[in-house]
Parts: structure tokens; sequence; C-alpha cells
């Protein structure tokens, strides 16, 4: 028989779908616990930055306060106000506050970089400070935070970029109020206008926050006139009790003072009982250290007080009234009996009674005390003892006098001396007095019992504004003082009316009548500008320490408009012409008139130069209506080849607003390069001269006929013109003033050194020898801002000579350029173009955003 054994089938170990589903949500949960307590840390670490912040900004405020007996004022404070009543204002501590308190810089919050909330009562004694925290759990919230609810989080939409409502407020400071809207956003923020009346505002939609060193943190909410009242609470320490459990007791609301005695059910064993609680509101919270609670207990039928508790009384009778009982056991068998050793089914009389064994009774003790209290100038009325006895809980009547004009001999009573009287219920005798005339006050005088005569008359108070000075009442006296802190050594302040110095660092001080009017202080000093950013008051009714402002060094005013044409024009000379000393900032306003030509006669010197460098502060601008040109670079000649750079039509030392839309900017065109060649006859063809006044080349012949070429000067922005045959000087450019028409001449005689002027450019020369049918042209000028042309020829030999072009406006001279043929041919370098403007590192501002297509020449 044949037996097949099978092979088990070996199963592959794999993580199962669940166990993947479960692994994978504990990474995410510890994760996610990872994430929240660096949160956690974070929003800690900068709770505890805005709590020392403003507990930083609290402690200077006082400092502040205690030297000038008020806090300052909020910065963009708006009013809370009650009617016409003014509650508090309520702003931030910002960059002003920390001026006033004389730290760098107020801090913000560490996140949102908000100010913190800073707010005074209308009389500016009392300051509170709030901030917003990320994390509730610091908030002081004690057993009296149900006063008023507790902070939550609202749902409602934020009203600002910041979202308050999942913050928590933090406050400290004077019990004031600090008011937002339903959000938490300071309500500075959610109103417009610079107040809110909350008697005329309805809404439950504004939250109150206060803080009180008895109660800590806690919030109002509720209509305007809820707001008002639990705000006036605060402000003046009369905030009432709500109604709350007590040890059992039930207390109802109490105002503030208001002492009311309350009662509750006591459970006695074999009798009934019920507690008594006298107690007072203190600023919003019981007083349970002064109450005074007492029991009275009743014991059940053959049940007996003792010490609180009703015992089972089997002893026979009794107890009599005002005794308790000291048995020490009770038997049926026998009587109360009174006893001084406790026992069986023994009593004794309570504390202040006797036993009377004639009447088995506790009689109440009596004593004899002395009056206590006599007032000076009284006397007893009959007697200065009296006899007291006990009613269960005092000794009556009291021994402490009262005023009472009836004679007894059972109470303390006094009368007063003659001439004496006593008034209301004070405790004292004074002597009698009648009013009297005080001048700005109240008087009285007092009646001399000695002489029988009314004593002289003695000022009693003063009127408002007025001060008891010896006996009389003299006008208030108050001081007015500030700080202008730039600038203000030795200014004049007007205070008030009168004029007083400022010292070495711009504070000063002045003592002013009551009722002055200070709304104009201001301050004055020769060569700066001085403005007041903070004023006194209307009417002077206190001292006022707040001013403050700064002065400016003013700056010299230059204006000055060119009418006719100028060579050479130098702001800064002009200016000190003018009276400027060189130590005030310069403020000028330069005018070229139209059709006005700034000119230059030589291209090393700009035709409107800045003159050097200005005062710290001084402002340039230039309104440029004409022409301001460089001078044209001198074409190459015999002597030099090269052509002349062109001059810069301006030359600043300081930076520069610049309106030349309606004028032109030109830099001198460069002179063109002269040629020298050699073919029947030797000789130099002169380059044109650059626009701007440049002269032309010289040429001239070394032998031979004369042929050479001069070109007639061109117009503003022009070519020159084709000069007639056998003239010996290069072309001139364009004229660069309306009179100056110089061209190159003909002349008989050379060496020739002949100019011609121009802005346009050199013009063509031109020339002809018949013997040879040679025609030599010389190179044409450039236009506005272009390059000059270069020279050409023409004739049956074709051998290429001649002169050089001149620079148009800012552009190069052209090259005179041939063909060598038999002879030899060489030139010189053209001139560059002069720049527009030589700025020298400084900026040059255009008015109209970009460099005008006006400006010809380089700007840098």
């Amino acid at each position: 028989m044949n037996f097949r054994v099978e092979k088990p089938i070996r199963k592959l170990s794999a993580f199962t779908l669940v166990e993947l589903i479960v692994t994978i949500s504990i990474l995410a949960i510890l994760g996610t616990i990872g994430i929240i307590s660096l949160l956690g840390y974070q929003n800690s670490a900068r709770d505890s930055v805005r709590v020392s912040d403003i507990k930083s900004i609290q402690k200077w405020l006082s400092i502040f306060y205690v030297k000038s007996g008020v806090y300052p004022l909020p910065e963009n404070s708006i009013e809370i106000d009650a009617g016409a009543s003014i509650l508090s204002y309520q702003g931030y501590a910002g960059d002003n506050i920390s001026r006033i308190i004389n730290i760098n810089k107020v801090p913000l919050d560490p996140k949102d970089t908000l100010r913190y909330i800073y707010t005074i009562d209308s009389t500016k004694k009392k300051a509170q400070l709030m901030g917003y925290l990320e994390s509730g759990d610091i908030i002081k919230i004690t057993a009296y935070s149900d006063l008023f609810s507790r902070l939550i989080n609202q749902s409602y939409a934020a009203t600002s970029d910041v979202d308050y409502k999942s913050r928590f407020v933090y406050v400290t400071g004077d019990k004031i109020g600090v008011l937002t809207d339903g959000n938490k956003a300071p309500l500075q923020e959610s109103i417009t206008g610079t107040g809110i009346d909350l008697s005329a505002t309805d809404t439950t939609g504004y939250v109150a926050y206060f803080w009180g060193a008895t109660y800590g943190t806690w919030q109002s909410t509720g209509t305007g006139d809820v707001l008002i009242t639990q705000i006036q609470w605060a402000l003046t320490d009369t905030i009432p009790c709500n109604p709350l459990s007590y040890s059992g007791y039930t207390i109802s609301a109490l105002a503030h003072n208001q002492t009311q005695a309350f009662t509750k059910p006591l459970t006695i064993a074999n009798g009934t009982g019920t507690g008594s609680l006298q107690i007072q509101c203190l600023n919003g919270v019981l007083d349970t250290i002064h109450a005074i609670e007492t029991n009275n207990i009743g014991c059940n039928t053959n049940y007996v007080n003792q010490v609180g508790s009703c015992v089972l009384d089997v002893c026979g009778g009794t107890v009599p009234i005002s005794a308790h009982s000291t048995a020490t056991s009770q038997t049926v068998s026998q009587n109360w009996v009174r006893a001084t050793t406790a026992g069986i089914c023994t009593f004794d009389c309570d504390a202040n009674y006797t036993w009377n064994s004639g009447t088995s009774t506790c009689i109440a003790n009596t004593q004899s005390m002395s009056c206590t209290g006599l007032p000076s100038n009284g006397i007893w009325n009959t007697v200065s003892s009296i006899t007291q006895t006990w009613n269960g809980s005092s000794w009556a009547p009291s021994t402490t006098s009262a005023y009472n004009t009836t004679a007894s001999t059972t109470s303390c009573n006094y009368a007063c001396n003659t001439g004496f009287h006593t008034e209301n219920s004070w405790v004292s005798c004074i002597s009698n007095t009648q009013s009297c005339t005080i001048t700005n006050g109240v008087g009285s005088q007092t009646w001399n019992t000695g002489t029988n005569v009314w004593n002289a008359c003695t000022v009693v108070s003063c009127n408002t504004g007025f001060t008891v000075s010896g006996n009389s009442c003299i006008v208030s006296t108050y001081t007015v003082s500030g700080w202008f802190w730039t600038n203000a050594n030795g200014a004049t302040i007007s205070v008030c009316g009168s004029n007083v110095t400022a010292d070495a660092s711009g504070n000063f001080i002045a003592t002013r009548n009551y009722g002055t009017a200070c709304n104009n202080i201001t301050a004055s000093r020769t060569g700066y500008t001085c403005t007041t950013t903070t004023n006194g008051p209307a009417s002077l009714v206190g001292s006022f320490t707040t001013v403050a402002g700064s002065c400016a060094l003013a700056a010299f005013v230059f204006n000055q408009t060119i009418f006719a044409n100028t060579q050479n024009y130098n702001l800064k000379a002009a200016a000190i012409a003018a009276g400027w000393n060189q130590v005030l900032p310069l403020s000028a306003t330069i005018t070229v008139n139209a059709g006005v030509y700034v000119w230059s006669d030589s291209t090393a010197l700009a035709a409107f130069d800045g003159g050097g460098a200005l005062s710290a502060g001084s402002t340039v601008t230039l309104i440029n209506n004409g022409y301001i040109m460089g001078k044209g670079g001198k074409g190459g000649g015999y002597s030099n080849t090269n052509g002349e750079n062109g001059g810069n039509a301006m030359n600043i030392t300081t930076p520069m607003i610049i309106n030349s839309t309606s004028g032109y900017i030109l830099g001198g065109g460069g002179g063109g390069a002269g040629n020298y060649w050699v073919f029947i006859y030797s000789g130099y063809s002169g380059g044109g001269g650059g626009a701007g006044g440049g002269a032309g080349g010289d040429a001239y012949s070394t032998s031979g006929p004369q042929f050479f070429a001069g070109g007639v000067g061109g117009s503003l922005g022009n070519n020159g013109n084709s000069g007639a045959g056998g003239t010996a000087t290069g072309g001139g450019g364009g004229r660069v003033m309306p009179n100056a028409t110089t061209i190159g001449p003909s002349i008989t005689t050379w060496p020739a050194t002949i100019a011609g002027y121009g802005g346009g450019g050199g013009g063509t020369g031109y020339a002809s020898v018949s013997a040879t049918s040679i025609t030599v042209i010389g190179g044409s000028g450039g236009g506005v801002g272009n390059i000059g042309g270069n020279a050409y020829t023409s004739g049956s030999i074709g051998c290429q000579n001649a002169s050089g072009g001149g620079g148009g406006w800012g552009a190069a001279g052209g090259y005179g350029v041939g063909t060598q043929c038999a002879g030899t041919l060489t030139w010189g370098i053209p001139g560059a173009g002069g720049k527009a403007i030589n700025a020298n590192g400084n900026s040059v501002t255009w008015t109209n955003g970009s460099q005008p297509a006006t400006v010809y020449g380089a700007v840098n």
C-alpha cells in the first residue's frame, strides 16, 4: 500500500488592514499632541511678554503721576460720556505717551503689533491698562467673580483684521472700565467720531472690563444705562453686592456700605433654632470679618438648653429666666436647685446676673460708671456719672455723652457754656458765629464771651479761582510748563499772554493767574520756525504740564527769474549776492524765461553752474522755458588736427528738481576733425565748429592757389550752408546767440583764423580747381543731437580730401576723410559732445517723470 504525505502550506506574515489603521492613528495623535504643546508654549511665552509690557507701562505712568499729579491723555482717545458728564478717556499707549513718560518706546503686542489699551478717568487721577492674551488660564477669577459674568469667548464676527473674540482680556490698574464691542474690539476701533454717549446708546452690544485688587478681573454687559451705573460704582468705589448664598444664609442685594440682618433655620435635635447674621457690603464684597452671628435656640418640652444643645430635662420644676443648667446629671427625684457648684439638677445665673433667694430669680446686675466724652466748653447737665443695668446683651444706658438741654440724673447729658453752641450731631461746643463780608470769599466772625463783642471777620472759604492768603482771598496762580524738544534753546515762549524764555533743553515754566486764556501757546526763535503740538486750555483752572512742540531751522528762500540772455550763471554766487549766509538751508527756485539764452563762451565752463556744495537741507528747483547751451568745440585746423570737445550746458553740485518741458538743455557739439593732405598742392582743411558756438578750424594752403572752402554758419538746430569757392576756413556751427551769425568768409592771405559760431554744426565747404577738375567739399555739420557728417570730394582725379563736419548739440564732430592718391592724407579725431547736465553724482528729478526730448547730451 502506498501512502502520500502532504506537506503543509506555509503562510507569509504581514500587517492586517486593522493593524495599519491603528498604527497610523496613534502616530497622528502623537504628532497632534506635539504640535499643540508647541503652540501652547508659544502662546504662554507671548502672554508673559504682554503682562510684563503692561506692568512696565503702568509703572512709568505711575512715576509720571507722582511727579505731575495727573495721568497723560491717551492717544487716539475717545470720550466715554454719560450725558453731559465725562466718565473716561479711552485710547492707546503709543509713541506720544512714550515721550511724555520719558521711555524709549512704548512696547507693542508681540504677535499682532497692537498698541495696548489705555484709559483714564475724567479727573486724570485714575488709569487702567488692557491687553489681549492668547491663554485664559492666568486671568484672576476670585470667589467674587459672580458679581459680574465670567470672561468667555463670544461668538461674533471680528470687526478688524485682529481676531479679538478668540483672545482673553487682561487688565490692571485702577477701577475705571475699558469698553469694547461684542467682539472684544476696543470701542475706539468700532465707532465713528470722537466719543460715545452711553446714556443715548441703549444696547447690550458693549462690554466694560474692570480690575480691582480685591475682585481680580470682571466684565459687565448691559444697556448703556447699566454700564454707566457700573462704571460710576467702580470710579467711586461704591460697588453693590449682588444676591448670593453665604454660610447657609440667603443674602439679598445690598448697596455699598449697607448693613442688614439675615436669618436661617437651624437644625436642633429636640428643639428649634434660628441663626441671625448681621453683615455689611463694602465695595461689592461682603465684610465677613466683622459680621456678627448669633443663634437663638428653643428646646422641646422636657428638654433644656445646655451650651447650644437641647438635653432631656428630667429634673422637677424649671430653670429660671436668665439662668442656665450646670447639672452634671439629672434625676426625676429632684427639683432644679440653684448652686454655685455643679451637681445633680443644678443651675446658676447667667453672666451679669445675681441670684435673689427671696424671689428665687436671677436679677440683672447694676453698676455706677462715670460719663465720658464731655467736650471743651461743655458742662454736665446735672450728673457726671450714672447707674447702668445689664439688659442681657449690654450695659444701659450708655456712658457716652450726648448734647441735651434737659437735665437728667439717669443719662449722660451735657450742655454748652454761655456763648457756645453745638451744631447738628457734633460732639463739641463751638463759639457762636455769624457770617461777614470777605472780598472774593465767605467770612465768619466769632462772639467773644470775654468782651461780649464779635471778633474780627476771618476767611471761611474763597470763591473758585481764589486762595486763602492770611485773612484775604487772592487770585489762585498755576504753573504752565512744557518742552519744545528740538532747537528751542533760548526760544521765546508766549504763555497765557506773557513771554518766558526756554532753557538750554527747550523746557519752560510760567506762573499765571486763574481764568487766563492759555489756548494759544506759541514759540519763536530767530532763524527758526516753531510749532506747538499740544496747547494749553481755553481758560486756566489748574496747573498744565503737557505743552509740547519743536523748532526747525528756517530756510533762506531765493527765487530768481532770468529775464535776459546771461553768460555763465552761478547759482551759489547769485544766492549769496541776494543775502544768503551759507548757514541756513537754501530753498531756491530759478526760472529761465522763454526765448532767453543762458550760455558760455568757454568749453571749460558750464553755462549754468551750481557753484559748489550748499548747506544741509537745501533744495533747488529749475524751471527752464528758454535755452541753456554749452559752448561748442572748435574744429581741428592746421595747428591741431583734432576737434575740441564740446562744453557742458549745466554743472550741478546738489540734488535738483528740473522742469524743462518748454525749454532746451543743450550740451555743446564736438568740433569736427581737420585734415592735412598733399597732392597737387599741400594744405590744411579745417574742421567745422561744434554746435553751441564752436569756431571752424583754420584752413590754408602751403603752396599754389587758394581753393579751400569755408562753410556758412547754420541757424539753431540746423546744419551750416555751403561756402563760396576759394574761401580759406572750415565751416562754423549754427548760432549760439541771436546776434551771433558770423560765418567763415573768404581771405587773401594765410595762415588765417576766421571763426564761425554755431549751434547746428559746421556747414559744407566747397572749392573748385579747373586746371585739374578737382572739386573739394567739406563735411556736413550735425543737426540737433546728431553727429556731424564726414567730408567727401568729387572730381576727375578721384582723390578725396576735405575738412571734417562740425558736431550737433551734445554730439561728436565728424571726420574729414579721403582716398589717398598721389599725395598724402591724414586727419585728426573729432571732439566729443558736451554733457547736457554734469550731475557730479547728484540726483536729477524731472517733474514730468522722465527726461524731456529737448535735453541733448548726456545726463550723469
